[in-house]
């Protein structure tokens, strides 16, 4: 119901100063549309600069999971991720994969290979240097550049088995050692 139709009648005419609001919201759509236009002219993208989504330093979790089928196996197709991701998960579509891998591939997180009318999808990027990334953005902005804070977080998290927590221990040896744990 319009604010300012009466009771009886729900369907009256809209109010004087929703029909201008109305008008207002028109005229800032068609202004924006004429900027647009013209800018393109001079090959300026002012939509993509300002309403494209912020490029993010890491994959997101999609992304991610796609790169972790391609570090395992290594190039694949489109119709060989989908099949992978549909084994693992809830079914997804050809395109919607085909477009994730196009974007990645954009974001120089992939390489395209030609093999026939198809390209099989390499991972531009190592495993080890893309999870060191996230874990080191997220240790210094979520825990502030404690190395204790983020190991206790993940104890508390990760909640190992005594197994794990032997092996946890063998690595801090090594990390003590003179040779370091990169020996």
């Amino acid at each position: 119901m319009y604010r300012g139709a009466d009771k009886e009648n729900k369907w009256a005419t809209p109010s004087h100063s929703t029909r201008l609001s109305t008008v207002f919201i028109v005229d800032i759509y068609c202004f924006f549309s004429r900027i647009v236009s013209v800018t393109a002219r001079f090959g300026l993208n002012v939509v993509n600069s300002i309403m494209a989504r912020p490029k993010t330093p890491h994959p997101t979790p999609a992304e991610l999971e796609i790169l972790k089928h391609l570090w395992e196996s290594g190039p694949l197709t489109v119709r060989e991720v989908l099949d992978r991701l549909n084994q693992t998960g809830s079914p997804r579509a050809y395109t919607s994969i085909m477009s994730l891998l196009n974007v990645m591939a954009e974001k120089e997180l992939l390489e395209r290979l030609p093999e026939g009318r198809a390209f099989r999808y390499r991972p531009v990027v190592e495993r080890k240097q893309t999870l060191g990334q996230m874990v080191g953005d997220v240790w210094q902005r979520a825990f502030e550049g404690s190395a204790t804070s983020l190991v206790a977080h993940l104890l508390d998290q990760a909640q190992p088995t005594s197994d794990e927590l032997a092996e946890i221990r063998r690595l801090l040896e090594r990390y003590e050692t003179p040779e370091g744990p990169h020996s």
